[in-house]
């Protein structure tokens, strides 16, 4: 059994620290031949002090289990971290130490990177709250002082400005307020990954009801009909499942066809370990060509004077559905609406992304 097993065995006298016996798999591991072995002490190996690898050895071939972690020098030189386990053993009327020895130095370089990408990542987080601050407050107070004063300008001399200058200050506010909503768009974006709340058991028929009653003035606007087949229980985070039908179904309604009526149709089907989700309209559509750009941050297919707009809100839907796991994509011709899918798996490996 000492010979036939994978793992790394030698047998030591825990007096004078010679190994007696090595298996296979220990000339291998550390780069001795046979013939070496009877001339090499564990301390050669081990870079434990001496003195207490001795004692631990000793404790251990009076019966004592002992468990240690420590670092061994191969034959070429080379360093390597291992835990070891020794074990009495008695032979011909002696104790010996049985050691068995794990390598961990991949392991132990692996939780290094991982925690300083851990720490990386934190470094990240905390700066990316300074940018939420910095966008949300600084940023933004100016343009709030800008639009209330030209409103106020606007006010206290009416009398005194000609139809120009009105249309000017009425240029200048709106210019205003659609940085600000630009800048709140932004900041959603940016809080996605970093806000976020933990995934629970989402009723996505709740979420579309949800996302359609924050859209019911402009759906009535429009005398939008929307069909709601029957929607899965996922695991997500609900807001944003809500911002993500909201911004699909906001979709639908702004790039709609002249005089003719929105008809938005969700639906959910069932892709073997993932749910796809499809929010179709008949809209304009989209020529193939910009499938990519339309998901990529302020990105605009027309001019901000026929479709309103941030130019946010496919890329904040992408980044929603990647937090979650899952892809989303689109269908679709000019002229001939757009089917947009997104898919969520079935399981999540803990409670959030």
């Amino acid at each position: 059994m000492f010979e036939r097993t994978s793992a790394v065995k030698v047998l030591v006298d825990p007096e004078s620290g010679r190994i007696i016996d090595a298996n296979a798999a220990a000339l291998s591991y550390y780069g001795y031949g046979t013939d070496q072995t009877d001339a090499t002490s564990i301390h050669q190996v081990s870079l434990l002090n001496e003195a207490d690898l001795k004692a631990l050895m000793q404790r251990s071939a009076q019966g004592e289990q002992q468990f240690f972690r420590s670092r061994h020098r191969l034959a070429s030189g080379e360093i390597r971290e291992v835990e070891v386990h020794l074990g009495p053993v008695s032979m011909h009327g002696r104790r010996f130490v049985h050691a068995i020895v794990h390598d961990v130095t991949d392991r132990e370089r692996f939780q290094a990177e991982l925690l300083e990408k851990s720490a990386k990542l934190e470094e990240s987080n905390a700066e990316l709250q300074q940018f939420s601050y910095v966008v949300s407050h600084d940023l933004q107070e100016p343009l709030r002082t800008i639009a209330s004063f030209l409103q106020l300008l606007e006010r206290r001399y009416e009398d005194k400005l000609d139809e120009d200058g009105r249309q000017f200050i009425g240029f200048a506010v709106d210019a205003a307020r659609r940085q600000q909503a630009m800048i709140q768009s932004l900041l959603e974006y940016s809080r996605v990954g970093t806000r976020g709340r933990p995934f629970a058991r989402t009723e996505m028929t709740k979420v579309a009801a949800l996302a359609k009653e924050n859209l019911a003035m402009a759906m009535a606007e429009s005398a939008a009909q929307v069909e709601i087949g029957d929607l899965p229980t996922v695991m997500a985070d609900e807001t944003q499942m809500v911002s993500l039908l909201q911004n699909l179904m906001g979709n639908a309604l702004k790039y709609r066809r002249d005089d003719v009526a929105p008809v938005i149709r969700l639906l959910a089907q069932d892709d073997g370990e993932r749910w796809v989700f499809t929010v179709a309209d008949n809209g304009i559509g989209i020529d193939p060509q910009y499938f990519d750009r339309i998901f990529q941050v302020f990105q605009r297919l027309h001019t901000r004077e026929k479709y309103g707009g941030t130019g946010i809100g496919l890329a904040l839907c992408r980044k929603i559905v990647q937090r979650h796991g899952g892809e989303i994509w689109v269908q679709s011709q000019p002229g001939q609406g757009s089917s947009f899918h997104f898919s969520l798996p079935k399981t999540v490996k803990n409670g959030s992304a």
